[in-house]
């Protein structure tokens, strides 16, 4: 199963290592790009929309603003 997470505010690619073993596979998202946490989870869920990985079952999981971020992602989807 895929794993989508998200870090803590501060976080970066690195912040799962331990968990992922190295292997990240990802979209790094640029901090200063958005105005607001509502266009970032826009961005993500259109780009997961629009990826066939997500069409096979996946999980969320974030740790912090991380967490905020996962939930207002899942209901974004949800929603759709």
């Amino acid at each position: 199963m895929k794993i989508v997470s998200f870090c803590y505010s501060v976080g970066n690619q690195y912040c799962y290592n331990q968990i992922i073993k190295g292997k990240h596979l990802g979209v790094i998202f640029s901090r200063s790009k958005y105005n607001c946490i509502d266009e970032l989870c826009d961005d993500i869920v259109s780009r997961m929309a629009h990826d066939a990985l997500y069409k096979q079952p996946y999980c969320i999981y974030g740790h912090s603003m991380g967490a905020l971020i996962g939930y207002l992602v899942s209901k974004k989807l949800q929603e759709k």
